[in-house]
């Protein structure tokens, strides 16, 4: 729905963006300071919803904070706190 502009169940072109940061959508918490915002797409004739992080950089939060519960292959962080962004690109394919 988010780059095609039609409902995947439906297949209607009658959607609904609602954008988190303005509309007080779902977010996503990381810490105590920092969190994420997924915006809504919703299809205006089945209802069928779907949530996107519409950002890279929120996706990239979320992998720094989330996957390494689930993965050891992560990238080594520099000494500023950013990925490495030699490993990180490989993650990304």
């Amino acid at each position: 729905m988010k780059n095609r502009g039609v409902c995947r169940k439906c297949k209607s072109h009658d959607i609904i963006r609602i954008d988190a940061k303005l509309e007080g959508g779902t977010v996503i918490y990381l810490g105590l300071m920092d969190s994420v915002a997924l915006s809504r797409f919703i299809c205006g004739n089945c209802g069928f919803t779907e949530e996107w992080l519409e950002g890279e950089e929120e996706i990239d939060k979320l992998k720094r904070r989330f996957q390494s519960r689930f993965r050891t292959d992560l990238p080594e962080t520099k000494d500023d706190g950013e990925p490495n962004p030699s490993r990180w690109d490989k993650l990304k394919t």
